[in-house]
This record gives C-alpha cells, structure tokens and sequence, in this order.
C-alpha cells in the first residue's frame, strides 16, 4: 500500500469478568466473557483495499521506526513530541479513572528510537488516546495491522481473572460500547493469559486458550480485519492463534470502525496498576510483519 502516507512520528474465558459496578466510558460494563470460535482460520493473503487521500492531522517525522515507518498507509513510531505529553495528531480518550495518569509519551522504554507510548497508570478505566481512521478510506474497515507492546512484570495477580485491553477500533454503534478491542488480554489467577476479540457487553466474538504471559519483553501482534466478511485473524510473535479467528460474525462491527484507541485498559481492580508500553503502530493493506 502506498497511495498514502500517515507517517505519525518515525482457549474460551470460562469466568466471567465484568467489572463490578464500573462502565466502559460509553455507559455500558467492560467485561471480558468470550465466546468459542466455531470457524476454521483464514487465509493469510493481503486485505485489498485502497486508501484515498483526504484530511487529517497526521505529521511527517524524521524519527526512525522498527519497520520503515514511511512505506506504510497508516504508521506511529511515537518519536515526535514531547515525554509526558500525548502525542501529536491523538487526542484523549476518556476513561472513568480520575486519578489523573493518562497515556503519553515516553522514554522509559522504546521497541524502536528512543520514546513510545506509556499506557496511563491506574487501577481501572484508565484514559488512552485516539485517532480517526477517515483519511484511510477503505483501509479503516478492511486492512492489516501491527504493534509492540511491553509489560512491567510482575503483575498483581490478586487471585482473580483481569481483562485488559490494548487495542481496540471505535465506531459509532453504541449499543453494545461503541469500541471492538482487538488486541485485548485476559489474565488468570494463575498469571497466564488468553488472547480474545471483544465488545464491552461480552456479546461478541472469541477467546484463545491461556497459553500466553507477560514476559517484561517486547512482543509482536498483528491483526487482520475485513469489513465485507466480518472476518478477523489474530498473530502473536507470527503465528497465527487460529482459535479466535472467525468469519461471517456482525456482532464484531468491523465494517463500523472510524478511529483507533491505543493504551492500556483494565476492568478489574489489580491491587498493584498495571504498567505498560506501546510502540511502532502500523496498518497496511498487506501483511506487515514483525521483522525490521
């Protein structure tokens, strides 16, 4: 893909998870119960798609970033502006955490340059940032896409299940949470993870087995959405986890998606607040990768 450049700076959950009591910051709970895949994986071919020029606030940096940042259609490496500000070109995304962290830049620790977002530090709803998808054109809905995240460890286990989200795509649908969090975590008593696909009202779509941790090291996923099938695939470090890849699913919006939510979220209350890092976002309308 490269019509356009937004260069922004170079298995089954089988407890419930709801927050007691707290919201999702649209007015609905932030539970985390998945349902079973019943579809086999798809192919791992490109999205198609073509982006269109349009508006926008996207900045061009001269920062460097693990993947080429410029030779992708949408791409933050986090390295323009400033620690402890947001980054240029996002705006805020409310939380109900008022205790007055909210996602920024940092140079604590970096996949690539010397910054990446840090998610803000509370014990639930925390604040994260936002960017509209509109200059994408039918890459919004339709496209592949890729970041780093980190972990602080170890994390406050507390015996209870945690859901924690990372990433997710907002919409205008707001009768089941406006937001699809697709690159979304859910910790056991035990400190293992699944990975799941997920709407606030637990509604939709899949959730992986636990087989996954946090590390305290950089790791790599991807996604891939289409729009026209409803369709979602799911890859941690390359590999693809087939068990929460579904196809033909309405209930996942995806053919709804208009902006783009980074920063971590959790809907439990860990007695120690989670800590974590973002870097090298990308999206493309074909396979991004985890490489250089």
């Amino acid at each position: 893909m490269h019509n356009l450049f937004l260069v922004m700076g170079l298995g089954l959950l089988v407890t419930a998870c709801s927050d007691s009591g707290s919201t999702d910051g649209s007015g609905t709970g932030g539970g985390s119960s998945s349902q079973t895949n019943t579809t086999g994986a798809l192919g791992t071919g490109g999205a198609g798609g073509q982006a269109t020029s349009g508006g926008g606030n996207a900045t061009t940096s001269t920062g460097t970033s693990g993947g080429g940042c410029e030779s992708y259609a949408f791409c933050e490496d986090f390295e323009t502006g400033n620690p402890g500000d947001t980054p240029p070109g996002w705006t805020v995304h409310a939380g109900w955490d008022q205790g007055g962290s909210r996602a920024v830049l940092s140079t604590e620790e970096a996949h690539g340059g010397s910054q990446s977002l840090k998610g803000a530090v509370g014990t639930n709803g925390q604040f994260r940032i936002e960017h509209a998808l509109d200059p994408l054109g039918p890459l919004a809905t339709k496209h592949w896409g890729r970041i780093f995240y980190k972990v602080k460890t170890p994390v406050a286990l507390d015996g209870q299940y945690v859901h924690n989200t990372f990433l997710a795509f907002g919409r205008p649908d707001s009768s089941n949470g406006s937001e699809s969090r697709v690159v979304d975590t859910v910790v056991d008593p035990q400190g293992k993870h699944q990975f799941l696909f997920n709407v606030p009202d637990d509604s939709c779509c899949a959730g992986s087995s636990y087989d996954y941790a946090y590390e305290g090291g950089w790791h790599c996923v991807e996604w891939h959405v289409d729009g026209d099938t409803e369709s979602f695939q799911f890859f941690y470090e390359g590999t693809e986890v087939t068990d929460i890849a579904f196809q033909g699913v309405a209930g996942a919006h995806i053919a709804d998606f208009n902006s783009l939510i980074v920063g971590w979220i959790n809907y439990q209350s860990p007695s120690t607040p989670n800590e974590g890092w973002f870097d090298d976002l990308a999206i493309d309308d074909q396979r991004i990768g985890c490489g250089p």
